[in-house]
């Protein structure tokens, strides 16, 4: 067995976009295009609004924070919900606290196949 680290002292800073955030890249799969992070925002951190290059499904763990689709309408999330993104949907994230995410990304996602509805 082996044991590995992804909080987020050993997480990356993310800037692109306007964003400020930190990051652990749990997977990477470059055959198919799937990718699973975990991103921890603090108080005040966003991910700055940027068309999503995969459909993409962002999973509260912890904290609260909001969330905005194309609407741009900010919507409260809280831990065990999910906001889901088309490929190419403008979409941005945020908290006033503190918010620890699993962001799945992949070519055929389809969260509504697995998932309830909030």
């Amino acid at each position: 067995m082996q044991l590995f680290r992804f909080d987020p002292e050993v997480a990356w800073p993310v800037t692109d976009y306007g964003s400020r955030f930190r990051l652990s890249r749990l997977l990477w799969a470059r055959t198919g295009e799937v990718r699973v992070d975990c991103l921890f925002l603090e108080p005040g951190d966003h991910v700055g609004a940027h068309p999503a290059g995969l459909p993409q499904l962002f999973c509260v763990i912890a904290g609260e924070g909001w969330v905005r689709g194309a609407s741009g309408e900010h919507v409260v999330v809280t831990p065990g919900q999910a906001a889901f993104w088309t490929a190419g949907e403008e979409h941005a994230a945020g908290t006033d606290v503190n918010m620890t995410v699993v962001v799945v990304q992949a070519e055929a996602l389809d969260p509504a196949a697995l998932l309830s509805s909030v």
